[in-house]
């Protein structure tokens, strides 16, 4: 069966939903802009790059 008919589908797709949804206020915006700079687990640069662009900057 493809991936995208199984039966976790409307739980993930509601996931997402909510994540989008709370990424549109600026407190989590925030929240996501800093994580990366307090984890040495997130070093990589691939993985700070989309900081600016939540910060309001184009990079």
């Amino acid at each position: 069966m493809a991936p995208w008919h199984h039966a976790q589908l409307p739980e993930a797709l509601a996931e997402s939903r909510a994540l989008v949804a709370a990424g549109r206020t600026r407190t989590v915006r925030d929240g996501l802009v800093r994580t990366p700079g307090a984890e040495p687990g997130f070093a990589d640069r691939e993985v700070r790059a989309p900081a600016g662009a939540l910060r309001g900057r184009s990079r």
